[in-house]
């Protein structure tokens, strides 16, 4: 048998904390061998008990502590100051994205008018996109544009200084075709249309985006263009060069 004073040996063996929460400080009637030939312990009396109730204390005390290691935060609702400032961050920045948009450069020309650009922008205000097309009409403008998610296709009338949309005069989806057409642009309408006029100075008409097969191109009309007679101009969507159409 082992005598008390052993014991925490035994607990540091077969149990390495156990003598931490007992050892001696509990004494055991009974006694204990280790047989060495099988190097099984065995006890009689209560002593197999404490061992069994040392065991238990020891795996309850690890788990606690395991437990009291995770240091995860636990998901809590939201409060409702916290909703009401996620709701008002979420308002200020749609009201900043639409002062964003407000703030887009404005469409400038050298050779348009100012009521040509002034009816770009109102359009496209209301349909933010790519200009495609633009007529001079009697009574005002008629501005093209692709949408920018490249769905639609719309032409828009404007009063004569441009400030205000008349009406719609087409809405229609647009083709495969028209969009592969937009997505190769380099050279935009407005700048095209400087282009032209700058060197065949005359009285805008209209301007529109054409192709033949694969060659893509704006086709500007202007009056009075050379020696007083209609000009239509071709100006390459990709480098701006320029031609006289046939």
């Amino acid at each position: 048998g082992y005598p008390c004073q052993t014991q925490p040996l035994i607990f540091s063996t077969f149990l390495p904390s156990a003598h931490q929460y007992l050892g001696c400080a509990f004494p055991f009637r009974g006694t204990c061998e280790l047989r060495r030939a099988s190097g099984r312990l065995r006890c009689d009396g209560d002593v197999m008990k404490k061992l069994i109730a040392i065991f238990a204390a020891t795996v309850l005390a690890a788990s606690l502590s395991a437990c009291g290691s995770d240091d995860s935060p636990e998901q809590q609702s939201p409060t409702s100051s916290e909703v009401a400032t996620s709701q008002a961050s979420e308002a200020e920045e749609t009201t900043q994205a639409a002062e964003d948009s407000k703030d887009a450069p404005a469409a400038s020309s050298q050779q348009l008018p100012e009521s040509a650009t002034a009816a770009v922008d109102t359009v496209l205000a209301e349909y933010p996109g790519t200009l495609i097309g633009l007529d001079a009409k009697d009574d005002g403008w008629k501005v093209k544009v692709l949408t920018e998610d490249e769905t639609t296709k719309v032409d828009v009338r404007t009063n004569a200084d441009g400030s205000e949309i008349v009406k719609v005069e087409h809405e229609h989806e647009a083709h495969p075709n028209d969009v592969e057409r937009v997505k190769a642009i380099e050279v935009g309408l407005l700048e095209a249309i400087d282009q032209a006029m700058s060197k065949y100075p005359g009285e805008f008409d209209e301007a529109d985006l054409d192709n033949d097969d694969d060659y893509v191109y704006w086709e500007i009309e202007i009056n009075n263009a050379i020696n007083g007679e209609d000009a239509e101009v071709q100006v390459n969507i990709s480098n701006g060069e320029m031609k006289l159409d046939d």
